[in-house]
């Protein structure tokens, strides 16, 4: 359980040098604004350790106080959850901001709410994202497809890779490595084949406002907002997210 960032009430909680405490204070005023701050640098250097030693004395002081204090996760518990968060985001760009794809979205009451996707909600994305990629190529095509797209992602180890470094892997040109992703990307816009690992509040707010006009516009004899209102439902009903799923539901029953 990591420490809540409003447990703590004055920077001296932390034990840091004088001179730290008082640039912190002077750059970033908030004992929370603080903490999250030495919670970006701490994912941020997790990420790539052997920049740490290069950082600024100062941020190497607040991550190894945050860290003793228990206010930093694991760097494990976001790499695959971001990044295939960025994946949906890329795939459904109508919707991206419902999908947590960067830890810079994060505000500290959510770092310390954040649910990594489990096993079994991984296992499953990447099944269908295989089976997405099925039907239309060659078994090995189909399979350097999946690894490519996986690699270049950081779907599989929560590494990203350019596609310099995809196409060394994989001993092919930059340009077919883009030629996959954008195959890739393009079939699953229109195939609706992800499934729904994810949640958002935003979406189910959503859902429910588009829901209430409608409902309201069924008072009237003259349906003229109906129309777009249903397609924006429909719209949301393709996204895989959880609450789009209501909107399914109610285009089922009254539509």
């Amino acid at each position: 359980m990591v420490t809540k960032a409003e447990s703590l009430k004055s920077i001296d909680g932390l034990r840091l040098s004088t001179r730290t405490a008082t640039y912190l204070i002077k750059r970033f005023g908030s004992t929370e604004s603080i903490v999250r701050r030495g919670r970006l640098a701490a994912y941020k250097y997790g990420l790539q350790p052997e920049l740490l030693e290069k950082a600024p004395k100062w941020e190497q002081e607040l991550i190894f106080a945050l860290k003793k204090r228990g206010f930093v996760r694991p760097i494990d518990d976001f790499p695959i959850t971001l990044n295939i968060g960025a994946f949906y985001a890329l795939i459904y760009e109508g919707y991206k901001n419902a999908f947590v794809s960067s830890i810079n979205q994060l505000d500290n009451e959510q770092y310390e709410k954040f649910e990594p996707l489990d096993y079994d909600k991984i296992s499953l994305f990447r099944s269908k994202l295989r089976s997405a990629l099925s039907g239309q190529n060659s078994l090995k095509h189909q399979e350097l497809q999946y690894n490519v797209i996986c690699y270049r992602f950081g779907l599989a180890t929560g590494v990203k890779h350019s596609r310099k470094e995809t196409s060394e892997k994989y001993n092919i040109t930059e340009h077919y490595v883009g030629v996959i992703e954008r195959a890739v990307i393009n079939r699953l816009k229109t195939s609706n084949a992800l499934p729904t690992i994810f949640s958002s509040e935003e979406v189910w707010e959503k859902v429910d406002e588009l829901i209430d006009k409608l409902i309201e516009l069924h008072k009237d004899p003259v349906f003229k907002e109906e129309r777009i209102l249903i397609g924006k439902l429909e719209e949301i009903a393709k996204v895989p997210i959880s609450g789009a799923h209501r909107a399914e539901q109610y285009l089922k029953f009254y539509c």
